[in-house]
Formats: structure tokens, C-alpha cells, sequence
């Protein structure tokens, strides 16, 4: 979101595994493509005791321009356009706006510093 520059990497995480999901840049906008067996596979096991889930990370450097030290980022998923429900780590609904968006929290750049680290773990249901 506006003072900084974003690039968010996503894994599909597993007991002894990690798969990376390919990234697709447009305009600004990361989109992450899953396989239609990797969306089984989550939807038919989930929950983190049961595995795989979603691992998020995103590396924010501070824009030049920037009026404020504040970064974050909005994500959606979906299937075939319609909206999935996700739930963090501890099982809990995330909540998203009308068009399907979940907001993380809004985070910080540390004093003195232009790089920040940010992560999420989803998990579909």
C-alpha cells in the first residue's frame, strides 16, 4: 500500500515440504496460480495439524517519496472467481471486505531502516 514497494513470495507448506507458487506480476498486482490437485489437496486436509497451508511472505522497501513509515497489503483467494473462506494459524475466520479482500495489519518500518519482513500463514477450509 503506498509508501512502499512489495514483493510477496507464496509456498504451499507440507510436513517435510515446501512448494513454491509461481508468481504472475500485472500492473502492480501479484497473483499467485495454484494447481487445481494443490487446491484439492488443501481444501481435503485443513487446518495446520492436518497440513499443507499457505505460507505469505512479503519484503517491503520504504519508497523514496514516502510521507510515512507505514506498509501492508491486501489479499484475496479464490476458485474459478469465487471467493474461498481462509483462516489464520490458530483456526480463526479472517475476516474480508464485500469484494472478498482480507486486510493484514497495518505494519511499521523499524526507525532508521528502509526494509521491512511481513507473513501470514493461511489455511483453507
Amino acid at each position: 500500500m503506498g509508501n512502499a514497494v512489495l514483493f510477496p513470495s507464496l509456498s504451499i507448506i507440507a510436513p517435510g515440504e515446501s512448494t513454491p507458487v509461481r508468481r504472475e506480476d500485472n500492473a502492480g498486482v501479484a497473483r499467485f496460480l495454484l494447481a487445481a490437485d494443490q487446491v484439492e489437496r488443501m481444501l481435503a486436509a485443513p487446518g495446520l495439524d492436518r497440513s499443507p497451508y499457505l505460507g505469505l511472505l512479503c519484503d517491503a522497501f520504504l519508497s523514496v517519496n514516502a510521507d510515512d513509515r507505514v506498509w501492508g497489503y491486501a489479499l484475496r483467494i479464490n476458485r474459478s472467481g469465487v471467493v474461498l473462506p481462509i483462516h489464520d494459524a490458530d483456526g480463526v475466520a479472517i475476516e474480508t471486505d464485500e469484494t472478498g479482500f482480507a486486510q493484514c495489519v497495518l505494519q511499521h518500518f523499524p526507525a532508521h531502516k528502509g526494509v521491512a519482513r511481513g507473513h501470514d500463514i493461511l489455511c483453507l477450509v
